[in-house]
């Protein structure tokens, strides 16, 4: 998944603009393209790609296009077009004439062993769908020698040979002449004298058909009927008008049949589908996030509306056809725009970045002239005028995720998904009011889990969903019932996001193939999928822009605005069903109490007594909000005008004016001066009069009774005990200072702290030197490197200057999603989902890629991790839902976990400590680990009703020094922190705008490096967490990425090799397990999947199933100076075991090696008494070690080890 599990794969960015960020400029790599006109870099692979992505066009001059040629191992239509090899062969054509699906060149596929070949195209399938009745291959090959059914002929014909392979019409049987070619239609033993059928038509009131075969007769219906429910013989109309699909639009049901008409402006084509008429082809309106521009949905030619220059995160698009008029929400400048198709160029901001946030999903209200959109960043659904003039606020509680919303104003209804924790598709009038749940997330049917696109059918009045977890599009009628699935497919449906319909089908965009692609809205054979738009840069909305997608209709509100004052908003009148209307207010208005038609602004008593009222938007917060120090309001106004604080001045200061405003030192108050500019400091009514009266400070008598600081509180005509800095007051004492721990405090050092009292001292690890008393940073001449995938290439950015250097190109990456290197060896590792492979390269060699496993043992290797001290790499696998281990070459692969496993993401080893840790954002989020052979699995931190630390957990990092664990919620949009038990959780850092959808994390010295996909950047910010000001930008504009490690020697401290030169003595892996009784690290040897231990060596591993025990009883030969036992295994291969542990010469299978069969008895008596004495010994040295446990307990020194023992 890439989501995804790769993932999901985007909610998208806001605060591009923030001033407070610091953005580090990264040049343009050769790699890229230079536009001729404003040298704007654009990836090498637009160049030549057909469509235009510099503004003056200079990417696809003729003269430099001619000459083009596809990247390597890329395949090349002959149009000019390169795809990605993982398109090739893949049973859809992508190039213009399906060169790509050629079949002599897909006969050359290979296909893994849960696969069947399709013998023509050479494509692979499931091998679940061989023999299942249906043709999953073009060519059928899969329904081809398969199993003999017990009959293959239909009902009314008669089957010769009894297995389908000859079949007749029932009327031919018993007729006299022998139609079958064995002459089984005329024998005497079934062809009876009379036939049943003649006598009253055998019962039937339609077709009697004789089955001679079974000297019987059955009724059966003309074409158009079937059998009543409980009879045999009696038929009744079919109708199909209840079948799905059977009409395009409208179906009037006949006897025996049915007839399809359409509605006005289409006309019948072939008795059932419906085209639009008028002479304007249909269009599809795209945004493909970075421009705007229409498809034409005849000859799939397009062009482009609004260019790059004025378009920065498109997202959300609809159009009003009558006033031609083009809308459309950018959430990287957070903005509602909108532009005239017969002006493009001018655009107009609708609503701007103090009214929306994250404007995921927009619809056009075409008949009252308004406008709609969610906001996933502040939970709300919000109207607007189409001026953007008036904005009302018409939901905004129980939205967790809401995404694509639509409107249908003949009715007066909208609705929209929601994605979040119960996932569900709602419905409520065009005001916000009588709002429902129509289908929802249910732990029994599965029918929503994250519904992303969203499109009404205002002909047959359905909605048509998309969902990217289930790889699926459904459709329901407006009431949420009869539901239909319409299309089921991993392929087709990796992951949507955007979904539309016109006349017969739908239309949507796909994220991974980055196209667009069209199927019929009744369902069929997933094979007539269409992709209609290819290399798309982040392909996003469509809207099919035609009249009739707009139907006409009655506006209720009439033509003085329903008599309101603002807002006429349509309503459904549930009773009648009739449309309705009600005036409504925009943000900060309210009705006057004695005319509903008119608003006024809003009073201060718009919001309860317990609220605060936002001045801008006009929404309410609570008002323990207000003046707390984080800005609730967008527009800030919830901290403007705070009171000032009791006092600002510090314990060991004079407050003038009881504000903070004045502060002078406690010493000189009472001085005999005036200090404070209204003298408060020497009133008299706080001071001793003079020496003669008996009035004495406090403090100085026996300091007050304070320890350390006594400070005389004049005004109060009392003294407090204060502390010095570094300490601090006892519990439950007012007098006695003691010393603070701020080794204690998260981050009062980088890496070591010891306390001192009154302070504290850092120190750093070796290789690392201390600065500026606190912060460490390693030592050597090579600066730390980030290591980057961005999913189409690999980099590397320096952190020191960020520039960055490409590693590996487009040409051999095609979906990096996880990597991971081995500093010592120089070797890089990644993941690649597109081609379902692990893969590794020399960096000293970075174009030899080597395949380290292929997609017959992989599927979505969603994580990545590389034990550079037993040389090995671990993998999660989202696809498979299990993590494996493999040899660095690939040569042994074992399969750790595979049981409880959602949706496994990220992935580090500590073979320090022999632990490894995954993250898992399935239904239960939570992050688990267990020792690196995979035993003694726990989970150490979960979902949690009640504490919410953990929904979508992303990456996941370890700091190897501090010995903690970071990881990045995707949900929670937070980086948290906890030790490698699970405790002492801290978050690091919360933030909607820094982390809007955060993939991959890692981190090196003081600071943490992650992804972040709506913004498509990498961010850095301290590990300790401080001022969200201080985040970081260190790269811009990346295509999609994914995971970052920081290249360093350090990030891979040395340790020593349990397992020792001789590999622990094992035959195959030897995996490093940390020992819970004593917190050292062991180890244990293991087998690959497809291999088992030896029964009496467990360091040895045999084929499985090629091992077996002798069925007799293993003897022992004596010798003069030793006893040899020998024990004969067989299987297929005739292994032969001598106790030595030398294999003998392998023997036939079947054959058994007898030695001296008549010492067994003897050598019996042997083993019993060796047994024996070996359990004596084993209870003496028990009890020494006890005794020496108890001596040491009393005698010895005892260390306390704060990290936790397992």
């Amino acid at each position: 998944m890439m989501e995804v599990s790769v993932m999901c794969f985007l909610v998208l960015v806001t605060g591009l603009h923030s001033a407070n960020m610091e953005i580090a400029v990264v040049t343009c790599a050769e790699e890229d393209f230079t536009c001729e006109k404003d040298h704007k870099c654009i990836p090498l692979r637009w160049h030549c790609d057909k469509e235009p992505d510099c503004p003056d066009a200079s990417d696809e001059k003729p003269e430099d296009c001619s000459k083009k040629v596809c990247p390597h191992g890329h395949f090349s239509c002959k149009n000019g077009v390169c795809l990605p090899p993982t398109w090739v062969c893949d049973g859809s054509p992508d190039c213009a004439d399906g060169d790509d699906e050629d079949k002599e060149k897909c006969k050359e596929t290979t296909c893994r062993e849960d696969q069947f070949k399709c013998v023509t195209e050479g494509y692979c399938i499931n091998s679940r769908l061989k023999c299942n009745g249906d043709k999953d291959c073009l060519d059928g090959s899969d329904e081809l020698n398969c199993p003999s059914k017990a009959s293959q002929c239909s009902e009314d014909e008669f089957d010769c040979n009894n297995d389908g392979s000859e079949c007749i019409p029932h009327e031919q049987v018993c007729n006299g002449i022998k139609n079958c070619a064995n002459f089984m239609d005329e024998l005497d033993s079934m062809c009876p004298e009379t036939n049943p059928c003649d006598l009253n038509n055998g019962g039937c009131n339609q077709k009697c058909v004789n089955k001679f075969r079974e000297h019987t007769h059955v009724c059966e219906c003309y074409n158009g009927y079937r059998l009543m429910n409980g009879s045999t013989t009696t038929c009744k109309d079919i109708d199909e008008c209840k079948i799905f699909g059977s009409c395009s639009q409208n179906c009037d049901n006949t006897k025996g049949g049915y007839k399809c008409s359409c509605v006005h402006g289409y006309t019948l084509k072939d008795h059932r589908y419906c085209k639009a008429d008028g002479p304007r082809s249909p269009e599809l309106l795209l945004a493909a996030r970075k421009d705007l521009r229409k498809i034409n949905l005849e000859t799939y030619h397009y062009t482009l509306l609004v260019s790059e220059e004025k378009v920065f995160g498109a997202i959300a698009m609809d159009f009003d056809y009558d006033d031609n008029m083009l809308f459309w929400t950018d959430v990287a400048v957070e903005q509602v725009l909108k532009a005239n198709f017969d002006n493009i160029s001018d655009v107009k901001v609708v609503a701007d970045n103090e009214t929306v946030q994250t404007p995921d999903g927009l619809a056009v209200d075409w008949i009252y002239k308004h406008i709609y959109w969610t906001d996933t960043g502040l939970d709300r659904i919000q109207v607007s005028t189409m001026d953007g003039s008036m904005r009302k606020t018409l939901v905004d509680t129980d939205l967790d995720e809401p995404r694509a919303i639509v409107v249908d104003p003949q009715n007066g209804y909208m609705y929209w998904t929601d994605w979040g924790n119960k996932a569900k598709i709602e419905r409520c009038g065009m005001n916000g009011q009588g709002r429902v749940s129509i289908i929802e997330a249910d732990d029994n049917t599965h029918d929503i889990i994250w519904p992303n696109g969203l499109t009404i059918d205002y002909v047959d009045q359905r909605l048509y969903w998309i969902d990217a977890k289930l790889h699926k599009i459904s459709s329901i009628n407006l009431n949420g019932g009869d539901m239909k699935v319409v299309l089921r497919s991993h392929v087709h449906l990796n992951h949507p996001f955007a979904i539309t319909v016109f006349e017969d089908y739908l239309y949507w965009t796909d994220w991974p193939s980055e196209s667009v692609r069209k199927f019929t809205k009744f369902g069929s054979d997933t094979d007539s999928v269409q992709t209609i738009a290819l290399d798309l840069h982040s392909p996003m909305d469509v809207q099919v822009f035609h009249k009739y997608r707009q139907p006409t209709s009655a506006n209720v509100c009439g033509s003085n605005n329903g008599g309101c004052s603002h807002f006429c908003l349509p309503a459904p009148n549930s009773a009648t069903g009739s449309m309705n209307f009600t005036c409504e207010c925009p943000d900060g208005f309210v009705h006057l109490p004695y005319d509903l038609t008119k608003c006024v602004l809003a009073e201060e008593t718009t919001c309860r007594e317990d609220q605060f009222k936002c001045v801008t938007e006009g929404y309410c917060i609570n008002s323990r909000l207000k003046c707390n120090g984080d800005k609730d309001c967008l527009d800030g106004s919830d901290e403007l005008d705070c009171p000032s604080k009791a006092s600002q001045c510090s314990e060991d200061e004079f407050d003038c004016n009881n504000d903070g405003s004045e502060c002078i030192s406690h010493e000189l108050v009472c001085n005999g001066i005036k200090n404070c500019a209204n003298f408060m400091d020497e009133l008299a009514s706080m001071c001793p009069a003079s020496p003669d009266i008996n009035e004495t400070n406090p403090c100085d008598l026996n300091n007050g009774g304070c320890n350390q600081n006594c400070v005389n509180k004049f005004r109060e005509h009392t003294h407090v005990c204060e502390c010095y800095n570094g300490y601090r007051l006892m519990n439950g004492s007012t007098t006695i200072c003691k010393d603070v721990n701020e080794c204690e405090i998260f981050g009062s050092c980088s890496q070591h702290c010891d306390n001192t009292k009154g302070g504290y001292k850092c120190s750093c690890v070796h290789g690392y030197t201390l600065k500026d008393h606190r912060y460490c940073k390693a030592d050597g001449p090579r600066s730390p490197e980030l290591l980057l995938a961005d999913r189409k290439d690999l980099r590397k950015i320096n952190l020191e200057t960020y520039h960055y250097t490409l590693l590996v190109s487009e040409e051999k990456v095609f979906g990096a999603v996880a990597m991971d290197f081995d500093y010592v060896d120089n070797m890089l590792f990644w993941t690649d989902v597109a081609v379902e492979q692990v893969l590794k390269a020399n960096l000293d060699n970075i174009s030899d890629v080597k395949v380290v496993a292929d997609n017959k043992t992989v599927q979505t290797p969603d994580g990545l991790a590389v034990d550079w001290i037993y040389k090995h790499i671990y993998w999660t696998d989202t696809g498979l839902d299990r993590i494996q281990v493999s040899t660095m070459d690939g040569s042994m692969r074992k399969t750790l976990v595979d049981t409880d496993l959602d949706e496994p993401r990220a992935i580090v080893v500590d073979p320090q400590n022999g632990y490894m840790y995954w993250t898992d954002w399935g239904n239960k989020a939570k992050i688990e680990k267990c020792g690196m052979n995979g035993q003694g699995r726990v989970s150490i931190i979960e979902a949690d009703d009640n504490t919410h630390d953990i929904v979508w957990p992303n990456g996941l990092t370890i700091d190897y020094v501090d010995q903690r664990l970071y990881w990045i919620d995707a949900k929670l949009h937070k980086i948290s922190s906890i030790n490698l038990n699970g405790g002492d959780m801290k978050v690091v850092l919360c933030s909607h705008v820094h982390l809007n959808h955060p993939f991959a994390v890692t981190v090196f010295e003081d600071y943490l490096y992650w992804t972040d996909w709506p913004s498509e950047s990498v961010r850095k910010f301290t590990k300790f967490g401080s001022d969200t000001d201080s985040v970081q930008t260190i790269a811009l504009d990346l295509h999609s990425p994914m995971d970052v490690q920081v290249f360093h020697k350090y990030r891979q401290p040395t340790s020593a090799n349990v397992c020792g030169s001789n590999n622990g003595g094992c035959s195959h892996f030897c995996l490093p397990a940390p020992n819970s009784a004593t917190g050292s690290v062991n180890f244990t040897c293991e087998c690959p999947d497809g291999f088992v231990h030896l029964p009496h060596d467990l360091t040895k591993c045999v084929p499985a199933g090629s091992v077996e025990l002798s069925t007799k009883v293993p003897v022992a030969t004596q010798t003069s100076k030793h006893t040899e036992v020998e024990v004969t295994l067989f299987g297929p291969g005739g292994y032969t075991i001598v106790s030595n542990g030398k294999w003998s010469d392998t023997v036939e299978a079947g054959q058994f090696e007898t030695k001296e069969e008549e010492n067994i008895g003897r050598i019996a008596g042997i083993v019993i008494v060796i047994g024996i004495l070996l359990t004596l010994i084993i209870i003496i040295v028990v009890i020494v070690f006890v005794i020496y446990r108890r001596y040491r307990g009393k005698h010895g020194k005892s260390m306390n080890f704060d990290n936790p023992s397992y």
